[in-house]
């Protein structure tokens, strides 16, 4: 925040006026060195007065990270039209799952900077559709994953790293189950590319009692 100096100085004045005093006394080069404090002092608490990069350096830091790479090219697999069959465990030692199938088109957008999801099938009678974004954040050096689908109005959020291979993606992430109260629901993602043609997701929940469950798992298979 900038700071009137005016305003500074006569508040100077009114709270210490005896250390005004003394100043005036001073040596001229204590009130020197005492003035290049105080502008040091005032352009640590006004950034302005700290000078700042230029508009093309500004551009080149960004371009570092604007370009897919490497990250990017992982997901290559994942890309195109599936077939989707799943299993479903709606709570802990259930006997049998529930099954659900459909169809996941997923393409590159902004440049392959995304992959961008859009799947449809029918769970439990009823007609299911979601989508989701997928990328790799250069920046901050982590895959970043967004679903959103029509069984809910939120937005399901995680982050991601991949194996040294390149062929696994584990996301970790959180919910808040309506089911219990609102409590917050840590969970974790698993993708594996067996090979250009099929990948898995797995999701896991937190129970209650903080272990962990096997909610769902789906095998794509590329139409």
């Amino acid at each position: 925040m900038r700071i009137n100096r005016n305003v500074a100085v006569g508040a100077s004045v009114l709270i210490a006026g005896s250390v005004v005093a003394g100043l005036a006394l001073a040596q001229p080069g204590e009130r020197r060195r005492d003035q290049d404090r105080r502008r040091d002092q005032q352009q640590q608490r006004d950034p302005a007065a700290v000078q700042q990069p230029s508009f093309d350096e500004m551009m080149a830091e960004w371009a570092k990270y604007a370009e897919p790479g490497e990250q990017h090219k992982l997901l290559e697999p994942t890309i195109g039209t599936f077939t989707v069959n799943g299993k479903m465990w709606p709570e802990p030692g259930a006997s049998e799952p529930i099954m659900m199938g459909g169809e996941s088109v997923t393409r590159w957008v902004l440049g392959g900077r995304f992959a961008m999801t859009h799947y449809k099938s029918e769970f439990m009678g009823q007609p299911f559709e979601g989508m989701g974004m997928l990328g790799f954040d250069r920046y901050t050096q982590q895959y970043r994953s967004y679903w959103w689908d029509t069984f809910g109005t939120m937005t399901y959020e995680t982050t991601g790293s991949v194996s040294p291979d390149g062929k696994t993606f584990v996301f970790h992430g959180s919910m808040l189950d309506p089911a219990q109260g609102g409590a917050v629901v840590r969970t974790r993602d698993i993708i594996r590319v067996v090979d250009n043609n099929t990948h898995t997701m797995e999701m896991h929940h937190t129970l209650p009692d903080g272990s962990w469950m096997k909610v769902m798992e789906i095998t794509y298979t590329r139409k």
